[in-house]
């Protein structure tokens, strides 16, 4: 359906848990990670210390995953759970999957994903939203086969800062 087929290497024994203060310094490195990847400039870092400390207050909406193996975060998540009127109940916006590149193809987006829906179902939540680019062909793939579908319409997006 998007091309050839990626070999997957052995799955990874990595643990998929929310972030924990000491996680502070991996997330630096991740976050660069993905800024320099998507050739972004990314936020100054008081900003992101912002965004980190808010994940840990455990009545945020907001939460971090981060997946864990050897001692190293090897990827991440975020998830922002919000009110709707859709059923007067609530739905998350899940961002920023990352997995650093020599992880890859190990499972561990898939992890990250699990936890991440679970997490949400278990929030009450009516349902989950993303976006990707359309040539993004790999998340495309993991989005489909864990049972999301493409909806039509227009995506808008207005910068404030």
């Amino acid at each position: 359906m998007f091309g050839r087929r990626l070999v997957k290497r052995a799955d990874s024994q990595a643990e998929v848990r929310l972030a924990v203060a000491e996680d502070w310094q991996g997330f630096l490195v991740l976050a660069g990670a993905m800024y320099q990847e998507f050739e972004e400039e990314g936020p100054p870092g008081q900003r992101l210390m912002e965004l980190f400390d808010r994940a840990l207050a455990p009545d945020s909406p907001f939460k971090l995953f981060f997946a864990v193996e050897g001692g190293e975060l090897c990827g991440m998540l975020s998830l922002a759970i919000a009110p709707t009127t859709q059923e007067a109940g609530c739905f998350a916006y899940l961002d920023d999957l990352f997995v650093l590149e020599h992880y890859r193809g190990q499972g561990i987006g898939t992890k990250l994903m699990r936890e991440a829906l679970n997490h949400a179902r278990r929030s009450g939540c009516i349902r989950v939203e993303l976006g990707t680019r359309r040539d993004n062909i790999r998340a495309r793939r993991l989005y489909e086969r864990l049972g999301f579908r493409e909806v039509d319409g227009v995506r808008y997006w207005l910068m404030l800062r």
